[in-house]
């Protein structure tokens, strides 16, 4: 005979067929015929097969062990065929694909966030991630709970809420990154520490969450697919992805300790430079300026310097040079730029000296004013200029 629902052959007497795993209507119409054409023929031979079946009622049934045989095929087709057939249900089937698409783009962002200059295509892709898992959670613990597995909808859910809690930590090291950068620029410590801190705990959070809930999601894919499959599901998830969560956790730990560690190290270096760095228009300005002193002692033959080569009263100016108000050299980093000029008599060194003095602004030295002084000494017709390291804060800010 052929099966109805495949038309594959199949033996007569089968209960189920075992290419397709349906169960098949019990036909017994052969049987009652096989049984009439083998009886006696005849009323008497009728009558004498009655007789006989008083007798002995067992002649005309069928045989115990056909009947446990039948019992024992049901049994078998229901046990090991009916998990061939998958599973069209289309909500299912609408979960499913939701999450490897979900998967395939979560590898995408993870792999993206360690690389450079693509980290921030992460970010975005991260965002299109969680926006579309509150939807698909929530298709997926609907077809959980239509199945009845309701340990594996409470896992869809709690994906959903981390989700969300990543989302707000996203966020939240976005600004504490803003806020550090702020804080940078205005050389607080305070609050460059304080979003710095902020800034690491948010991503941390966000990292371990997003790997939870990428092994979260091949749990639930997993569970899908033998759904799809008709296959029974254990009642209780396994505990081996908590346990790969946790020492993924626990090495993204070790790895923002020695980041901050390193952090630690390299801030202050970094401060130091940059403030070095500023230093440099402040010394800029200074070497500018004793051009212009040099130009006015050679025009004063270098000895009558006092009162004409300097700029602490008013601005002076001469032929082919000019030494502005201390205020007027004021830039950025630089506050003002004083000139003295004392002759010889009053001279500590007993010659005409010509002493500058530069100041730089509280903003980008760390809160406090620096500066420089530098003298310089008519030696021969020239002028010998040098560092006064007792009356210069730069030394001692080690800038100079």
């Amino acid at each position: 005979m052929k099966c109805p629902f495949c038309k594959s052959e199949i033996n007569d007497n089968s209960r189920f067929c075992p290419n397709c795993g349906k169960n098949l209507p019990h036909n017994r119409q052969n049987t009652d015929n096989n049984q009439q054409d083998s009886g006696f023929s005849g009323t008497a031979e009728n009558s004498g097969n009655q007789s006989v079946t008083a007798e002995n009622p067992q002649i005309n049934q069928e045989p115990v062990y056909s009947d446990r045989f039948s019992q024992g095929d049901a049994q078998f087709s229901q046990n090991s065929y009916q998990f061939s057939q998958n599973n069209t249900n289309p909500q299912l089937n609408e979960a499913l694909n939701g999450i490897n698409t979900m998967n395939v783009m979560q590898i995408i962002c993870l792999i993206s966030m360690f690389l450079p200059f693509v980290n921030v295509l992460s970010q975005i892709l991260l965002l299109v991630i969680i926006i579309m898992s509150f939807g698909l959670t929530s298709k997926v613990s609907n077809a959980f709970r239509k199945f009845n597995y309701e340990q594996y909808a409470r896992i869809s859910d709690g994906i959903k809420t981390k989700c969300a809690v990543i989302l707000v930590s996203s966020v939240l090291s976005i600004v504490a990154v803003f806020v550090a950068s702020a804080g940078i620029g205005a050389e607080s410590t305070a609050v460059t520490v304080s979003g710095i801190l902020i800034a690491v705990v948010a991503a941390l959070t966000s990292a371990m969450l997003q790997i939870y809930c990428f092994c979260r999601l091949y749990t639930v894919k997993n569970a899908l697919e033998s759904i799809a499959l008709n296959q029974e599901l254990p009642q209780k998830p396994s505990s081996g992805t908590v346990i790969w969560v946790c020492v993924i956790a626990v090495i993204f730990f070790l790895m923002i300790v020695i980041g901050g560690i390193l952090a630690a190290i390299a801030l202050p270096a970094y401060a130091s430079y940059m403030k070095r760095a500023r230093f440099t228009e402040v010394t800029t300005i200074v070497d500018a300026v004793k051009r212009q002193a040099e130009l006015c002692a050679f025009e004063f033959d270098y000895t009558n310097l006092e009162g004409n080569c300097d700029n602490t009263r008013q601005a002076a100016e001469g032929s082919g040079w000019a030494l502005y108000s201390p205020h007027d050299y004021a830039t950025k980093y630089v506050e003002s730029v004083e000139v003295v000029s004392l002759n010889a008599e009053r001279a500590r060194s007993g010659k005409p000296e010509i002493h500058i003095t530069a100041t730089t602004t509280r903003s980008g030295f760390g809160g406090r004013k620096s500066g420089i002084s530098v003298v310089g000494k008519v030696v021969n017709k020239d002028i010998d200029w040098s560092v006064d390291y007792s009356n210069s804060p730069c030394k001692t800010d080690k800038l100079c």
